[in-house]
């Protein structure tokens, strides 16, 4: 009969219950760990052909409208392409084209549909711009002024809002309404002293001065 002292030595990882236990768990879970594994997989690489079609498509779009030069390529770029910003600033000259042919509700057609497919774009206050310069060019000058008004409130902080209140007293000049027009101009320049909009009003301040009566001269002055 063998003695104690003649047994093999045991192996210390036996006790090692950690090592054990990890054991344990891989059998017990290892097509749980693997399937979740290739699902991670499957999400990354989705991930990166999204950002990969997402930048081709940034580029092709971008590439159709450095080429688009007229109405029906810019609805193109519009129809390949509608939620990029090659499309945004489509719909912008496109409006704008279809002033100047005259068709001034199917510009502000164009504009209202610019606005509703991007409302947080950085042109979003020169489209309600557009908007009311279609009002005023249809003679409907009061709901012009109103909308010029109002995209001085809702875009003064962007390009759009003092070229609104530029506008505004442009219109009350050919309404001959020059003391309310001297008042626009007056505020604009005071409010906006350094844009371009700011320094056309000061010239038209001078350019009205004669046409008001003696006290709003020297309120001009």
């Amino acid at each position: 009969m063998a003695s104690r002292s003649d047994q093999p030595p045991a192996d210390e990882r036996v006790y090692d219950a950690g090592s054990f236990e990890a054991e344990l768990f891989w059998q017990k879970n290892r097509f749980t760990i693997l399937f979740g594994g290739a699902v991670i997989l499957a999400v990354v690489a989705a991930v990166a052909i999204w950002l990969y079609n997402q930048h081709s498509g940034r580029r092709a779009a971008e590439a159709l409208f450095a080429e688009a030069q007229d109405p029906a390529a810019w609805r193109e770029v519009i129809a390949k392409y509608p939620d990029s910003a090659p499309a945004a600033n489509a719909h912008f000259l496109l409006a704008d084209s279809l002033r100047s042919q005259g068709k001034l509700e199917e510009s502000s057609a164009m504009y209202q549909k610019f606005l509703a497919a991007f409302p947080t774009n950085p042109l979003a206050g020169g489209a309600r711009l557009g908007l009311a310069e279609n009002l005023a060019v249809a003679g409907k000058t009061d709901e012009a002024l109103a909308a010029l008004r109002e995209v001085q409130a809702r875009d003064s902080a962007s390009y759009a809002g003092p070229f609104a209140a530029l506008l505004e007293g442009r219109t009350l000049i050919r309404m001959a309404k020059f003391d309310e027009a001297r008042k626009v101009f007056a505020n604009l320049v005071a409010t906006y002293p350094q844009s371009p909009a700011g320094r056309a009003a000061g010239a038209q301040l001078d350019a009205i001065a004669p046409f008001l009566p003696p006290d709003a001269q020297k309120a001009a002055q």
